[in-house]
């Protein structure tokens, strides 16, 4: 067996506390969706007012290392660092929503492969004492490109002092979102991208069921399907600010593993298709840009099997998925605001003790839940189908403690 499939072999293998903490937390997330329902609806309707309307800003901030870091995602970050070449520009976005009684929000979506705690607890204790915003708050959640900086391995020089560009860039960006609070309605639309994304696990002739990669030598042809088709909506928030120097912000929740960036050059530093994406919507309807990873855990951008789409350039992916959400600009419609609710629970999700954290944030027809894992289409389906708000995002790699983990489905 080689290194690789010995790996896959022994993260796969879990000990029963583990497989029942996976299926005790996988139960909870199918309750979220109900427990919003004690909060859904409440507040008063801000849409459309001035003076202490709800509000909405926005700030990029650049994230870009300037020296040689390792970089994360393909297993071997401590061997693997960047080399000087910058195929696309890292970024952290940062939103703020402000009701009309004051409750603010700070959600930061980053072209990291995740949100590793140590430092994004350090950064949300930062925010939270200089901008006066309470921590739980204040959401970190990662684009999941693989030609990012790797931010936990900090025995590396160059990784302390790119923690610290971040955490400054990323505490400047929270005040300059504030500082851009202008007053917004919200909108919505969905699209559904076609052959852009599916499900990485595969079907064999014999039944069998196996990921993406173990069975790489094995003949194609017997790779008959997948499990399922892939959840491929594609859901849009527009905020529609006042005042002619505002743009209109956009935020989309989308779900698929990098597009191969990597497979151009293993150590140049890229957003991959997140980043192609984004700039092109901002481009073609002036406006602002945040992405949400969705449950991606369990989904490639690129098929193995015959006759399906190939992984194919992570610039045409991202340019295909930017013609969709483009395209789906001309359906926007009129969705209420309201008070914003922030709710959290801790779990222990394995048989370690270790401690996550899960978190959601609603107002008006708008929910989003902030998972700390890698998690499986299904996952994210199974809420959004039974949330009582009108419109569920579900963004994973979110204030992460211990790490990169997948939550799988319970099938």
């Amino acid at each position: 067996m080689d290194k690789y499939r010995q790996l896959i072999y022994n993260v796969c293998i879990l000990n029963e506390k583990e497989i029942n903490g996976l299926k005790k937390f996988i139960v909870f997330t199918l309750s979220l969706a109900m427990l919003f329902g004690a909060f859904a609806g409440c507040g008063t309707n801000d849409n459309g007012a001035s003076g202490n309307a709800f509000s909405v800003g926005y700030a990029k901030a650049d994230i870009t290392p300037k020296d040689s870091v390792p970089l994360d995602g393909l297993g071997n970050a401590d061997q693997r660092f960047s080399n000087g070449v910058i195929l696309d520009e890292l970024f952290a976005t940062c939103v703020a929503c402000k009701d009309s009684e004051g409750n603010t929000v700070l959600m930061f979506g980053l072209d990291l492969l995740t949100t590793y705690g140590a430092l994004f607890n350090n950064i949300r204790e930062k925010i939270s004492n200089e901008c006066n915003i309470p921590f739980e708050n204040i959401m970190f959640f990662g684009s999941h490109t693989h030609s990012g900086p790797a931010t936990a391995l900090t025995q590396f020089p160059s990784v302390a002092a790119y923690n610290e560009l971040v955490t400054n860039n990323c505490v400047q960006a929270a005040k300059d979102a504030i500082a851009d609070l202008a007053p917004a309605k919200m909108q919505t639309a969905i699209t559904r991208p076609e052959g852009l994304n599916f499900v990485r696990h595969y079907v064999f002739d014999n039944g069998h069921i196996t990921g993406y990669r173990i069975y790489e030598t094995e003949a194609i042809a017997s790779k008959v399907g997948h499990p399922h088709k892939a959840d491929n909506l594609m859901q849009l928030v527009k905020f529609v600010r006042e005042g002619d120097d505002k743009k209109d912000v956009v935020l989309i929740n989308w779900q698929a593993h990098y597009a191969g960036a990597n497979d151009i050059d293993e150590n140049a530093v890229s957003s991959d298709y997140i980043g192609v994406m984004r700039a092109k919507i901002e481009e073609e309807l002036n406006c602002l840009v945040s992405f949400y990873q969705g449950g991606e855990g369990n989904i490639s951008s690129g098929s193995r099997i015959v006759g399906e789409q190939a992984f194919s350039d992570y610039k045409d992916c991202g340019q295909k998925l930017a013609d969709y959400a483009i395209e789906a600009a001309d359906t926007f419609t009129d969705a209420e605001v309201g008070k914003i609710q922030v709710m959290s629970e801790e779990f222990v999700p394995d048989g370690r003790g270790n401690t996550e954290t899960l978190y959601a944030i609603a107002f008006g027809d708008f929910a989003c839940v902030f998972a700390p894992f890698e998690i499986y289409d299904t996952n994210a389906v199974n809420v959004r189908e039974t949330s009582k708000y009108k419109f569920t995002f579900y963004a994973g790699l979110a204030n992460t403690q211990y790490g990169n983990r997948y939550l799988p489905s319970e099938e």
